[in-house]
């Protein structure tokens, strides 16, 4: 609302058909951070290609999302970026692996 004091929350986000295989990248998306921890899966796709999935957690939010493959689920991954919604158990957090 204009005017209004309500914190703004962007979620960066990439894609690219690359090779006939999209890519999308969210938020933060970095390997080599130590703070956070990671969840991938890798799963057979559409016309004998692979999708790959790679979450970013930081203190029990997601805050990255690498997907390579179809991009389905990738609008509702952003908004749980966007959230900021915690996921304390083990089982929430895979469970967004495979969100569609």
């Amino acid at each position: 609302m204009a005017g209004g004091h309500e914190a703004y929350v962007d979620v960066p986000t990439y894609t690219s058909p690359l090779f006939d295989v999209n890519i999308a990248v969210v938020g933060t998306a970095e390997s080599n951070n130590p703070e956070l921890q990671t969840l991938a899966l890798r799963e057979p796709g559409e016309k004998g290609n692979e999708n790959y999935r790679k979450l970013f957690f930081r203190e029990n939010k997601l805050v990255g999302v690498v997907m390579i493959g179809s991009p389905k689920g990738r609008k509702k991954l952003v908004d749980v970026v966007k959230n900021q919604q915690a996921f304390t158990t083990a089982a929430e957090r895979e469970a967004l692996l495979t969100l569609k």
